[in-house]
């Protein structure tokens, strides 16, 4: 009878042993669905990396060619134009949004060598952009006939380094000399 049979399904319910209708359609399309959100996700992740790399990319020749530029053109001497040097790498690092932050101990007043890793390009932008002192760098000399950039390097006052002359070592602890002006 039909009142036995919805009491036996309202015990099997109850006890939790009644299941309900089975999908399969629902299940590979929730699936499908978790996939597809997955990979968009990506996508636009992807997507929103490579508009800030081109916008960063962009910004930073952009900086760099117009401050090259303006030392190169203007009649400045070192020091003005390490200045100008300075304001153009913390506007790069400013406009491409690249936190950049000082840690450690100032360099002590006096002659001193500062030795950097030299991790990426932007290694003596982020020096000059940070330390108050004036630096000079030393640069290969290939860099000194770059457009833009190497009557830059001669104008803030770096210093050319011939790569690849001699045997090997000058000194004992591996290290070549070269004179400093």
């Amino acid at each position: 009878s039909g009142k036995l049979r919805r009491s036996e399904a309202r015990k099997l319910f109850l006890d939790g042993k009644l299941q309900p209708k089975q999908r399969p359609w629902l299940g590979l399309a929730q699936v499908l669905a978790e996939a597809s959100l997955s990979r968009s996700r990506k996508v636009v992740k992807q997507a929103a990396s490579l508009a800030y790399g081109t916008g960063a990319t962009a910004s930073a020749l952009t900086i760099l060619s117009g401050t090259a530029a303006l030392i190169d053109v203007l009649p400045w001497d070192r020091d003005r134009a390490y200045d100008v040097a300075k304001m153009g790498a913390q506007a790069l690092f400013l406009a491409s949004q690249i936190p950049v932050e000082k840690i450690g101990l100032e360099i002590p007043p006096g002659p001193s060598i500062l030795v950097s890793n030299h991790q990426s390009y932007l290694d003596a932008f982020y020096l000059i952009a940070t330390l108050a002192q004036r630096i000079r760098f030393t640069a290969k000399t290939e860099a000194f006939s770059w457009f833009l950039y190497g009557p830059m390097l001669r104008r803030i006052g770096c210093i050319p380094i011939v790569r690849g002359r001699g045997t090997g070592p000058s000194t004992s602890s591996g290290c070549t000399g070269f004179p400093v002006p």
